[in-house]
This record gives C-alpha cells, structure tokens and sequence, in this order.
C-alpha cells in the first residue's frame, strides 16, 4: 500500500516533524509538512498546495494508493472536508474515505466536563474543536484503555455514543491499531455534516 501523509504543524518546535525524520513513517511514498499552524485556519490554500504537490507526483509515474492527513488536535474537521470535497483539483482526483479521531480514554471525561461548563457559561459560544472532531469522526480511536477501570471505561463509551452514535470504536493501548482497520475506515456520511458546509466555522486563531 502505497500512502501520502500531509503533516500539519502547530508551534514554533516541529515536533511532529521531528518524529517523522525518525522513520516513525518510514514507509509513506511522500510527506508534506504544512508548518504555518492549524490547519481549519488557512486551509484551502495549504492542502491545494499539498496535494497539487502529491498528484505532481502521481503524474510523474509515482503511484498511490491513499493519502493521510494528521492535523493538530486544535482542527476542526469541517472547513478542511468542506474543502476536499468542493475544491475541484482535490475532489476531481481523490475520494474522501472517512475522518478518524484519537481519543485519550483517561483524560477525555474531563475535557467534555470542562466543555460543558463553558457551553452553559457561554451558550452562544462556536462548538469546540474537540467535540466537532467527536462529532464528525466516522472511526474513533480510543487510546490508553488500559490506563482506566471498567467502569471509567463503559462511561468513556457512553459519553462518546452520547455524541457520535454512528461511528466506529477501536480501543487500543499505546495507540496499536492494525493499519488495515483505519485504511478500512471508509464509512464517511455527507449527511453527517448537515448544514455545516453552508456556514463559517467559528474557530479563532491559535496565536
């Protein structure tokens, strides 16, 4: 399987970076790092540039097969789909699979607590972009299961069904999942994003 990964930065350190130069993707035919932070803010210039750089290379003679792109966890996944799916030069030559979401099984019940508070703070407040990544994820990868009882586990679950009741859940450990589940992940519902492509994200700038 020959597979493209488009890497976005946040930060001034690229660490991201730093562990793909460590061969932790040793394996991907190609790798381009955007470097100019979140990846929702500046989009649609960012992945055209990406990807005209990954079918230049398809158009050479260098076959693929799928293409990955790893945003930041500050990413919400709506402007950067809206953008695959209605730029023409992407959608013309790539199908967009599915949306595949890491979750940390001991860290995310007090995160959504801590969403929860700020909704009931600020009602009209943007959703956050962890719960949109929730929300529209068509596999969900709930990492460091075993770091959490059964009990924190099945609320885990709940919490997670509570929010997106469609998509898949793959418990793992130290993030181990069989490449062949997420490659399989091509479950993407359009009707999932309902009216969100007609409007602006709310998301601000990550300074």
């Amino acid at each position: 399987l020959k597979v493209a990964v488009i890497e976005n930065e946040f930060g001034e350190v690229p660490i991201d970076n730093e562990l793909l130069a460590q061969n932790k993707l040793a394996a991907a035919e190609q790798v381009v790092v955007m470097d100019n932070g979140c990846m929702c803010c500046s989009v649609r210039g960012d992945i055209l540039g990406a990807f005209t750089s990954i079918i230049d290379a398809v158009d050479s003679g260098n076959g693929l097969d799928a293409v990955i792109i790893e945003t930041t966890g500050m990413a919400d996944p709506v402007p950067i789909v809206r953008t695959l799916l209605q730029t023409p030069v992407i959608a013309s030559r790539f199908a967009l699979a599915g949306v595949v979401t890491l979750v940390d099984a001991k860290n995310i019940l007090r995160r959504l607590q801590e969403l929860d508070e700020e909704q009931e703070d600020d009602p009209d407040a943007p959703p956050d972009e962890a719960f949109q990544q929730l929300m529209f994820a068509d596999t969900i990868v709930l990492n460091k299961i075993d770091l959490v009882g059964s009990a924190v586990a099945l609320e885990v679950w709940e919490r997670l069904r509570s929010i997106n009741e469609k998509a898949d859940v793959l418990p793992c450990v130290r993030g181990a999942v069989d490449p062949a589940e997420l490659v399989a992940a091509t479950g993407f519902d359009m009707e999932r994003m309902g009216d969100e492509f007609g409007e602006d994200h709310g998301h601000e700038h990550h300074g």
